[in-house]
């Protein structure tokens, strides 16, 4: 998400993108944790590799429907596999504001 960017309930399309600085192309599993505060939910969204020369290092996930399906603070943490580590990257936050706020 772009720094200035405000997600909103309902929202689709969003991207989110993490840089892990490290080169992701042997990783066979990269996965965001999700915790929604306020309801307590914790999910877990399926990420890629961002496509392009110079971009080894980015995860990227874009937000489907119900994924910003509560108003709140949304806590991810990375998560990866590749073929001889398994770990989570450090967690970051957002929060997703009801319409009209």
């Amino acid at each position: 998400m772009a720094v200035d960017y405000r997600p909103y309930v309902g929202d689709v399309g969003t991207i989110i993108e993490v840089d892990m600085d490290e080169d992701l192309t042997a990783y066979t599993t990269l996965k965001l944790k999700v915790k929604k505060k306020l309801s307590g939910d914790v999910e877990e969204w399926d990420c890629t590799q961002k496509a392009g020369v110079g971009n080894e290092n980015i995860m990227t996930y874009t937000i489907v429907a119900d994924d910003f399906d509560t108003s709140g603070k949304y806590v991810c943490q990375p998560y990866g596999v590749r073929p001889t580590w398994s770990g989570h990257g450090d967690s970051f936050e957002f929060t997703v504001f009801n319409l009209y706020e």
